[in-house]
């Protein structure tokens, strides 16, 4: 899908910023090279201009991107996380979202996180002298150690 359609379906979806339309050109050139994506090209544009406009702060109208993807809600969905997780955009997860989630108590979110930074301090082993806890495992096994 080249530039002018991809203008074409965000001056549809009440784009109107160049750097909006310059970042969905960039995302749908990344998503062209990353494979196992199975989705048309207008659904895969409409999906880089709502991407483009979320990691731009910009409002869209998610019941008209779906039908100007010409797919169902859960697909469009199901494709948002998918194109989301291939073009790493993902929001970072935080101990308070998991809390939430799986319906702990506020104050564990808190206690997860204190027992996640005496992990940290006491780990010796790291790899590449680089901790990787900030993985959603680690926050997830902190979780459901302190809620346990």
């Amino acid at each position: 899908m080249d530039a002018k359609q991809i203008k074409r379906l965000g001056i549809k979806l009440g784009i109107k910023e160049s750097r909006v339309f310059r970042k969905a050109e960039e995302l749908m050139r990344l998503a062209e090279m990353k494979p196992g994506l199975c989705v048309s090209g207008s659904c895969k544009a409409v999906i880089c201009l709502e991407l483009a406009c979320v990691s731009s702060g910009q409002a869209l109208d998610r019941v008209t991107a779906v039908k100007l993807a010409g797919t169902t809600k859960s697909v469009y969905n199901s494709m948002l996380k998918t194109l989301e997780s291939l073009l790493d955009m993902q929001a970072p997860l935080t101990f308070r979202e998991l809390s939430v989630q799986f319906g702990c108590p506020s104050r564990s979110s808190q206690v997860a996180e204190e027992a996640l930074q005496r992990y940290e301090n006491g780990q010796q082993v790291f790899v590449n002298g680089v901790s990787d806890c900030t993985k959603p495992l680690y926050l997830t096994a902190s979780l459901y150690a302190t809620c346990k």
